[in-house]
């Protein structure tokens, strides 16, 4: 126990690069917008599974978020995000998170997510 709370106190004060912290939410609101909208996800469920997930949190979001839609593909946003919150604690805030702005379009934006991590991905295998 000692050592997971020196662990949990550790992760705490590691400072991430900008760079992965912009990572992180881009993963963060690529997540929330597909929980609000299963349909989308449906179609970008593809790029969901390929994605090298870094917030180890997104990936189990993800992991989760493909598994239920699997089982229930006509699911409603509702209750897609209710399912993952009862496996995931915290899950319902993260995924209610996002929003778009006024005039933004739901699959351009999303589009443009999953192709900005699409290239991270790529260059992180370049390096």
């Amino acid at each position: 126990d000692t050592e997971l709370e020196q662990g949990r106190e550790m992760s705490m004060t590691i400072e991430l690069p900008e760079g992965e912290k912009s990572r992180r939410k881009f993963e963060r609101r690529l997540l929330s917008l597909l929980a609000q909208n299963p349909q989308t996800a449906l179609v970008h469920a593809d790029a969901l599974a390929q994605t090298q997930w870094h917030g180890p949190t997104n990936a189990r979001l993800a992991e989760s978020l493909l598994s239920f839609l699997s089982q229930q593909p006509d699911i409603a946003p509702a209750a897609l995000i209710a399912s993952i919150a009862g496996q995931l604690p915290r899950a319902a805030g993260a995924l209610t998170s996002a929003s778009l702005a006024p005039g933004e379009e739901l699959e351009s934006t999303v589009q443009y997510l999953v192709d900005e991590l699409e290239i991270g991905d790529m260059e992180a295998t370049l390096a």
